[in-house]
């Protein structure tokens, strides 16, 4: 009797032993145990605690519809307004007395720019500056004879021309009035301006063609020459979902975001489409409404990696 009874025991111990460690609810990381059975269509996931995710600078959105800004980026340069630019002439001719400005210097309408001789009267008369703006050219010096050559050229450069040029592949959708963004390589440099002339020829070089936008530089920003990117808005397309383009990540040969459900954090492979500058349409792949992580993704992203190779082993 007590001989099956000891035999009893060794059995029903063995049965318990036999127990897998998923039954007994006990197993390494707690955020992979009966998670697995709910979010196991996911390609992985992690828990971070709300004040931890907080800290660490995770910002978070809701998956909705968005208003993309479709655009086409050109490149080009800085040109002088050719509307605000004069070549100073002498109205008679003479003998240059004195030269009063030089290249560079600021001349307000009406300013003395140099005193002429007359050959006729012999009396000096004042040559003045017809607009406001800035000497660029100085092609003639005192002692020198004027006729009807320009003296000085004056460019007021408070407003200047944007020059883009669009290849035949871009044109598609290009047209006055649209809303074109200026930047150039200096930081700060970006301003918003208006399209207002597209060149009825093309180039005959690379049969591309020339666009136009003013631009107020009225704080000097803009010099003459400089090269420059403009995105112009050609069409504005409501989407029903989008995702912000920060909150992409590759993930094993994938694209995607990581949705926040409670504390969890779990791969949503996205299927995209069209994108603007800060967003992207999001084909399949997330449901409307679902919080996402739009800022420190990488931090997700680590952690679930981590959590990944340690259940590997």
């Amino acid at each position: 009797m007590k001989l099956m009874t000891q035999r009893t025991l060794l059995g029903l111990l063995g049965t318990l032993l036999s127990i897998p460690a998923w039954a007994s609810g006990e197993h390494g990381h707690g955020h992979h145990g009966h998670d697995e059975a709910e979010h196991g269509h996911h390609e992985g996931h992690t828990q971070i605690s709300e004040s931890f995710a907080r800290e660490s600078g995770v910002r978070i959105e809701t998956v909705g519809p968005h208003t993309l800004q479709l655009s086409e980026r050109l490149y080009g340069r800085i040109r002088p307004n050719a509307e605000r630019v004069t070549n100073v002439r002498a109205p008679y001719p003479g003998e240059i007395a004195e030269m009063k400005v030089s290249i560079g210097d600021r001349v307000e309408k009406g300013d003395v720019l140099a005193q002429i001789r007359s050959r006729e009267s012999l009396e000096t008369y004042a040559l003045r500056a017809p607009l406001s703006g800035v000497v660029t050219e100085r092609l003639r010096n005192p002692g020198e004879f004027t006729g009807s050559e320009p003296l000085l050229v004056v460019q007021d450069l408070s407003e200047v021309w944007v020059e883009l040029l669009a290849y035949p592949e871009q044109s598609t959708g290009l047209a006055v009035g649209q809303t074109v963004r200026i930047k150039a390589s200096e930081p700060g440099a970006e301003r918003t301006a208006t399209l207002d002339y597209i060149a009825p020829q093309r180039l005959p070089a690379n049969q591309g063609t020339r666009l136009r936008a003013s631009l107020n530089n009225e704080d000097g920003l803009w010099a003459p020459g400089q090269r420059i990117t403009g995105e112009v808005l050609v069409e504005e397309r409501n989407v029903p979902l989008a995702v912000r383009r920060s909150a992409l990540q590759s993930f094993r040969g994938s694209t995607v975001v990581f949705a926040r459900v409670d504390d969890t954090y779990e791969v949503r492979k996205l299927e995209l489409g069209e994108r603007d500058k800060d967003y992207v349409e999001v084909l399949d792949g997330i449901a409307p409404g679902t919080e996402y992580v739009t800022e420190n993704s990488y931090l997700i992203k680590a952690d679930i990696l981590k959590s990944g190779a340690s259940h590997a082993h």
